[in-house]
Formats: structure tokens, sequence, C-alpha cells
């Protein structure tokens, strides 16, 4: 206490903590009141086919592996030519063109196809983004492989 103090300013400069814990506890209440506890999403009960022991598979499932067969785009580096081949399931492919309009008849014959790019490192990236685009406008899903 300074010299000179009274007991009355010392008591002016204690702060009231009790007021301040009330109002603490009631926010606390007021928010747990509140809280709304997201309910847990439910199961769904599904069935999958059973596979079968011998492995056989009818005509219909050979069928439809075969609709969902993919497409197997590369981009090669040809050094003699100084150009990009492209090669579509290895068929080589003339052109942008006729790239994208043989994905595009792809995707009318199998829709949930999809198609796997590769490229080479020395392939220029125009001719990578113009296969992209190619692809984009055919519809058909794309996995990048690195082959």
């Amino acid at each position: 206490m300074p010299i000179g103090a009274s007991r009355q300013e010392e008591e002016k400069m204690e702060l009231k903590m009790t007021s301040m814990i009330d109002v603490v506890f009631l926010l606390l209440i007021f928010f747990i009141v509140t809280l709304q506890i997201p309910q847990p999403e439910v199961m769904i009960e599904t069935e999958l086919p059973r596979a079968d022991e011998e492995g056989e598979h009818t005509a219909e499932e050979e069928l439809d592996r075969e609709e969902f067969m993919d497409l197997r785009l590369r981009l090669a580096w040809n050094a003699t030519t100084n150009r990009s081949e492209i090669r579509l399931n290895e068929e080589p492919v003339r052109g942008w063109r006729q790239l994208e309009g043989r994905l595009t008849m792809a995707h009318r014959l199998h829709p949930d196809g999809r198609i796997i790019v590769a490229c080479d490192d020395e392939v220029p990236y125009d001719d990578l983004i113009q296969a992209i685009s190619s692809i984009q406008a055919s519809g058909l899903p794309m996995v990048f492989a690195d082959l």
C-alpha cells in the first residue's frame, strides 16, 4: 500500500470477479442448450452380387465387361520427324480432328467408358493440351498414367 493511501482507495482498485464468473456461466449454459448435435448417418444396406466359386462368367457378364473397356491414348515423340505421334488403342491417328471424332464415337457407343492417357516426356505441352481438349470435347472421363 502506498504511503498516504487510504483503505477506501484500495478497495476501489479491486475487481469484482463474481459478476464476471456469473456471465461466463450463463453464456456457457446458453451455448450448451442451443447446441444441435448432428445425427449420425444411417448405414445403407446394399446387397452385392456373389462371385461364382468356379470363376465362370455368363455371356451377358462378358458383354458387360466389354462395355467398360478403357481406351488408351498414347502421345509419343518421334525424333526423326520431330512431331508427336498419336495412338488410340495402339492404332495411329492422323490428327486432332480424327482423334476427337473417334473419341466422340466411342463415347456414344460406351457412355460408361473412360480413356487412359500416357504421354512421353519429350511431347510438347501444346500437344498434350490439344489431346486433353479433344478428350473433354468428347465427354469421356480421363485417367492419366505414367508409362
